[in-house]
């Protein structure tokens, strides 16, 4: 004899009424029946419809802007938050930034929506409660939070509907969180310091290669540069930066991850302790590495590198913050350098290619030139697999969402648009670039590091991808006209 089927009654309510009523088995997901949004431009999110049914309930529509399947995602994110013990990378920031960024754009665009709003506004004071211990190191590792969690500070910023929510107290914590970011990536990325550490001298840090640490490091001076008013009030910031001043800020505000790493103790060189971390931040000159810091990717206690501290003016590659635009395409030219898309990459032996698309098909971009430059280059073999191949979508995942927040932020702001004529160039780039990655990332992609194989790797939702993954296609997913022509 057959089971019988449990079902519940779930109501659709638009404008205020009742448009269906259907019967969904306990256990599943809702089935959302379907109807015209009956608002030009407009689409429904059914609120409740991405939960699993229990009982009888109801979904209540909202009209959106945005891909309801995606802000549904987005309100349900957990709260932004770092951990204690756990890096800056490996926390939800970076996809709660997402999340947030994601949200605060169907804010601007319908400030009636309170259910985002209040949402955003949730985040926001959740991450900088002190009882939370949630603000960043402040470092200049690879992090890749930074860029996202900048980007969707400044928007908010700049949104009354969602700024005005926070108390004072809480918009002065946040401030001082973007002041301290124009510090630690100021000393990492500014162009008269060369320094392969940064706060907490962890020397975990390159800005020149990689294209993961330029757009992590450099984009949240170019946030700070819109926060704080233009480049004039980020340098007078920069050139009366405190290092004491600092350290008890985080003491007042609760920022203790922060405070950790920015007061670890000094490296020992032949015995003899080496220059403080005060010293080293405002003065600049050589630093050393934190002997304590067990993931250090240079011998204990060598040298850090050379330069000039954090009071000095900033420039990226002779850019000041106000020359932004060219901050970007300088960005972008270089996170899309790899070449023609190829569908494979490198050879065994005997032949068989070593990354691969999984299901044998071809990138629709084969041979257009545009390819992330993490997908095709290299990085230090092992002596077996190869001896320089990187070809992989775990790398490029992370430059496509620190590309598509940026994006995301600067159409917000009006500071960039893609789409422009004189940044035609940089468009033909980055929409083959996209393109060849999210196809990769759909049909599987057989993936190299540092010489070694990795499992195939198709698309999932960690970090924020989908989130990026429908905000290009919604905007930039149809081939631009320069390429047709």
């Amino acid at each position: 004899m057959s089971q019988e089927i449990m079902t519940k009654k779930v109501k659709f309510i638009k404008d205020g009424e009742c448009v269906a009523v259907v019967d969904c088995a306990v256990g599943e997901k809702v089935a959302v029946p379907e109807m015209p949004a009956e608002k030009k431009g407009y689409r429904l999110m059914w609120l409740g419809s991405d939960k699993v049914v229990e009982e009888d309930t109801e979904c209540v529509a909202y009209y959106t802007l945005g891909n309801p399947e995606q802000l549904l995602a987005a309100l349900s994110h957990p709260l932004i938050a770092y951990e204690e013990g756990k890096t800056d990378n490996i926390c939800n920031v970076f996809p709660a930034s997402m999340a947030i960024l994601y949200m605060a754009s169907e804010v601007r665009h319908n400030p009636d929506h309170a259910i985002f709003r209040d949402r955003v506004v949730e985040h926001l004071k959740h991450f900088v409660n002190p009882e939370n211990n949630a603000a960043p190191y402040f470092d200049v590792t690879c992090n890749w939070p930074y860029t996202p969690l900048t980007a969707c500070i400044t928007v908010c910023h700049e949104t009354p509907e969602i700024w005005n929510c926070l108390t004072e107290r809480e918009k002065e914590m946040y401030d001082f969180i973007m002041e301290c970011f124009a510090y630690c990536q100021a000393l990492g990325t500014n162009d008269p310091n060369d320094y392969c550490t940064g706060p907490g001298l962890c020397g975990n840090f390159g800005k020149f290669w990689n294209p993961n640490y330029r757009l992590a490091n450099t984009p949240p001076m170019v946030f700070a540069g819109r926060y704080f008013g233009g480049a004039k009030a980020v340098d007078d910031m920069l050139l009366a930066f405190d290092y004491d001043r600092t350290v008890a800020r985080f003491e007042e505000y609760g920022f203790q991850r922060a405070k950790k790493v920015w007061t670890r103790p000094v490296a020992v060189v032949d015995g003899v302790p080496t220059r403080t971390q005060k010293d080293f931040m405002e003065n600049g000159g050589e630093a050393f590495i934190n002997t304590t810091n067990e993931r250090l990717h240079y011998v204990p206690g060598c040298s850090g590198g050379t330069g000039v501290g954090v009071r000095h003016a900033y420039t990226w590659r002779g850019f000041t913050l106000d020359q932004y635009d060219e901050i970007i395409r300088d960005l972008f030219q270089h996170n899309y350098n790899g070449g023609p898309c190829l569908s494979s990459y490198g050879e065994f032996p005997d032949g068989k290619p070593k990354a691969y698309i999984a299901d044998g098909t071809k990138t629709p971009v084969e041979g257009m030139v545009g390819m992330m430059t993490e997908m095709k280059s290299g990085d230090g073999g092992d002596g077996i697999h190869g001896p320089d191949i990187r070809s992989s979508t775990a790398y490029c995942s992370h430059d496509f969402l620190l590309v598509i927040s940026l994006l995301m932020a600067f159409k917000e702001l009006d500071m960039y648009h893609l789409e422009a004529p004189e940044n035609e160039d940089v468009y033909k780039l980055a929409w083959v670039g996209n393109t060849d990655f999210i196809y990769k990332n759909v049909h599987g992609y057989m993936s190299y590091s540092l010489g070694k194989q990795h499992e195939i790797a198709y698309e999932n939702g960690h970090n924020g991808y989908y989130i990026a993954k429908a905000w290009w296609n919604e905007h930039y997913g149809d081939m631009p006209q320069c390429l047709e022509d």
